[in-house]
């Protein structure tokens, strides 16, 4: 019979060379059930502290009519409002806080000349706005993508993965970033 994988994993960890010399003179205790105690203590106090975080970062209340509204233009085609509202969130934070000017000036300009064309299909239109920001132009598809394109959703904006609606994703990320871009372009 084959060796099953046990439930259980070993793990180094790191104490205090007092403190080991303390557990030693003690018999008859399993240190590991000790310690995944303390782990699971742990970790129920962080998921507490976690949802109670959650709880009390209660939007304030124009955000949250703010928000209702961004919703409430989204076109009846979109079965996502949480990928647009995402979209949203990444666009304005890389806006804040990656984008350069020229980059926001070229998104502006991709955003209104694909307002009409936007349902384009999903991956499609993630790849346009890529090109967009980063002012590449691809002659054909048989041309390498650069690093620099392949790498701007990843590491310039910092999206984990992709997400699940990239359509209305894309929609939000550019309302976030353009709306940002509206509001700062004449303090700077």
């Amino acid at each position: 019979m084959p060796d099953q994988p046990s439930q259980y994993v070993r793990t180094t960890i790191t104490v205090p060379h007092n403190l080991k010399q303390r557990m030693l003179q003690v018999s008859g205790v399993n240190w590991s059930a000790v310690a995944c105690d303390a782990f699971e203590r742990k970790l129920s106090e962080s998921s507490k502290r976690e949802s109670e975080r959650a709880m009390s970062e209660m939007p304030q209340f124009d955000d949250a009519i703010e928000r209702l509204r961004r919703l409430k233009n989204l076109p009846p085609t979109s079965e996502n409002p949480q990928d647009f509202e995402a979209g949203y969130q990444w666009g304005r934070r890389w806006a804040m806080a990656t984008a350069t000017p020229q980059e926001l000036d070229r998104l502006e300009r991709f955003c209104d000349e694909a307002r009409d064309n936007w349902s384009s299909g999903s991956k499609e239109i993630m790849k346009r706005i890529a090109l967009a920001v980063t002012g590449i132009e691809l002659r054909d598809r048989r041309t390498e993508v650069p690093a620099v394109l392949r790498q701007f959703w990843p590491v310039r904006v910092g999206l984990p993965e992709k997400p699940g609606d990239c359509s209305t994703f894309a929609r939000g990320f550019c309302d976030g970033a353009v709306g940002f871009w509206n509001e700062a372009k004449d303090k700077i």
